[in-house]
């Protein structure tokens, strides 16, 4: 039975509180958490053909690295365009194209303000930003078949969050939501210390999930909580949400 720990929520206060994003990421780890730990043998099977279908889209890349490694370096990206790329790839991940290992760039163009960049350049320069992070965090030399495009190293920290958060963002679209007991497994969720008192475990976890995958990480206040095809906005009254705010910043990253 897939079972969160539960605690007692006081209900004395009549203010809602809205979820910090660091209360989001828990929140939203502990239930891929569990999930990967109920369907831990089909997890092993899936690995197993990602992993493979890894391998050829790696030998393909690199053909494809060949074709425009010159173009992509005679093009170079400004500084906007890295920080604007970065700042989207840890906030809202990476979409594919349904039924597909192919990426899907359309929505994150737009967020990144990258529409002269073609499908093929943003996919080089992801698999570049990914390897730069994985060097910060191990300190290694670049893998083979590393394009060289020119990238600033974020910090160990960021490399980290960024890493984590693409992870956390490709299990919930590719795995989590598209399960086909998906709305059953939702249903053994409960409440735990990260969520209000007002938080309704089979109901909201649904749309938490489900406002995640369509807006990402980034301003889960306004963008889940207003979105209409979502809960929150029926169950929170606006006169009443409370949302804290950040401490130095720390708790919005």
């Amino acid at each position: 039975m897939l079972v969160i720990p539960a605690v007692q929520l006081s209900q004395s206060t009549e203010q809602y509180i809205w979820p910090s994003l660091a209360e989001i990421n828990t929140r939203s780890r502990r239930l891929v958490n569990a999930y990967l730990k109920q369907q831990k043998r089909e997890e092993l099977r899936h690995a197993q053909l990602i992993k493979e279908q890894e391998r050829k889209e790696r030998e393909a890349e690199v053909s494809r690295k060949r074709e425009l490694k010159k173009a992509e370096l005679a093009q170079k990206w400004s500084k906007r365009e890295e920080q604007d790329f970065g700042r989207i790839v840890s906030y809202f991940g990476i979409e594919y194209e349904e039924g597909s290992n192919k990426y899907d760039w359309t929505h994150f163009r737009q967020l990144a303000n990258l529409g002269k960049k073609t499908d093929d350049r943003l996919t080089l320069y992801f698999h570049d930003f990914k390897e730069m992070c994985r060097r910060v965090i191990k300190r290694k030399r670049p893998k083979m078949g590393y394009s060289g495009v020119l990238l600033d190293p974020v910090t160990e920290d960021k490399a980290i969050k960024c890493l984590q958060r693409l992870d956390l963002l490709s299990a919930v679209r590719r795995e989590i939501l598209p399960h086909p007991q998906f709305d059953e497994l939702i249903k053994l969720c409960q409440a735990s210390f990260e969520v209000p008192h007002w938080w309704i475990p089979d109901t909201h976890d649904r749309d938490l999930l489900k406002g995640v995958a369509k807006h990402g990480l980034y301003r889960t206040d306004f963008l889940l909580y207003n979105d209409p095809e979502l809960s929150f906005l029926t169950t929170v009254p606006q006169s009443a949400l409370f949302i804290p705010t950040c401490n130095n910043n720390k708790e919005c990253n």
